[in-house]
């Protein structure tokens, strides 16, 4: 007997199509994480479920939970932070500071493992050492530190410079897509966002979308950036606005600015659950961004004989995110 076969690229195309599209691009306040302080950093370990906030005012670290919306902990700081960003692969905090050196911190304790002096070699006066910024490459465990007038790259299970350039001005932001290879700096004295080469360090493009006047002294209102490298999608912040600016990097263009708080001051995102977490004078705002239609490069089987008791359904590709959801002859593939 003849049997025919079954063949699913159809049907679950359709589905991610419009079950994960949109006509616009749209956002969704989901949370308020109410916090009395003013934050200078954010950074999350999406394989926790938690983030690391720093306030260089009152010299503290929080710890959050971001399925509960709730803070787990407050630490004081014998330092004064300048940044911050959370080593996934250790679950450690590595935090910066004005005096130049880079602390480990185990979020869970608020226990110091160690410190690190990755400017010591530059031979710099004290005030240019201050770090601006920093932000991990988890494809190469590296570290990107910038301050006041250079961009360096650290390995950090060696703690050694591998690269290090001159920058034309201070580093308001830094943030990464790994797979594109864009390291995303926000610079003082530029209009918009400045894509550099992750390997070479060197600059490959500016993204310039609209913004308000320059303040006194050249700058642009954008403050902060944050991307998520499963979509692509960077969001910048404007506190002389207070919007939020949402880029395709893929395409380079702005595809929408949403005005959401007064005065936002840092963002990061949780790139698998699609939703960015925005500090404001009120504390944190959790904003969930809008899903991408997925990319589907390829089903594993791409065909299965019908009246086969089941199979085990791959499906690979880009663009996934949490809430991403296949479903075949109306039910959901798990």
């Amino acid at each position: 007997m003849k049997k025919k076969r079954l063949f699913l690229i159809l049907s679950i195309l359709l589905v991610f199509i419009f079950s994960t599209s949109g006509l616009s691009y749209e956002t969704l306040i989901t949370a308020k994480i109410p916090i009395e302080d003013n934050l200078t950093g954010l950074s999350i370990n999406p394989t926790t479920g938690t983030a690391v906030a720093i306030s260089s005012e009152t010299n503290t670290l929080y710890l959050i939970d971001i399925l509960t919306n709730t803070i787990i902990k407050k630490i004081p700081l014998e330092i004064t932070p300048s940044g911050v960003a959370v080593d996934a692969l250790r679950n450690i905090a590595i935090v910066s500071s004005k005096d130049g050196n880079l602390y480990f911190i185990d979020p869970e304790t608020g226990n110091l493992i160690k410190t690190v002096s990755p400017l010591s070699h530059s031979g710099l006066d004290p005030e240019s050492k201050a770090i601006n910024s920093i932000v991990i490459n988890k494809e190469t465990d590296s570290l990107f530190i910038c301050n006041n007038n250079s961009l360096m790259l650290m390995d950090l299970e060696t703690e050694d410079i591998i690269n290090e350039i001159s920058l034309p001005d201070i580093v308001r932001g830094m943030e990464i897509d790994s797979s594109l290879g864009y390291l995303l700096m926000i610079i003082e004295g530029k209009e918009g966002l400045s894509l550099y080469d992750t390997d070479t360090l060197e600059p490959i493009t500016e993204i310039n979308p609209p913004s308000p006047p320059f303040s006194k002294g050249g700058m642009g209102g954008f403050s902060g950036v944050a991307v998520n490298p499963s979509t692509h999608i960077a969001v910048l912040i404007n506190d002389l606005d207070s919007s939020i600016s949402i880029i395709s990097l893929e395409n380079k263009n702005l595809l929408d600015t949403i005005h959401l708080y007064e005065k936002p001051d840092v963002i990061t995102i949780d790139p698998t659950r699609n939703i960015a977490l925005i500090a404001h004078k009120e504390g944190i705002a959790t904003v969930k961004l809008e899903n991408p239609i997925p990319q589907i490069d390829n089903l594993i089987p791409k065909s299965s004989r019908a009246g086969e008791s089941g199979f085990m359904l791959s499906i690979e590709g880009l663009r996934f995110v949490r809430d991403s959801q296949a479903r075949f002859n109306q039910r959901d593939v798990l």
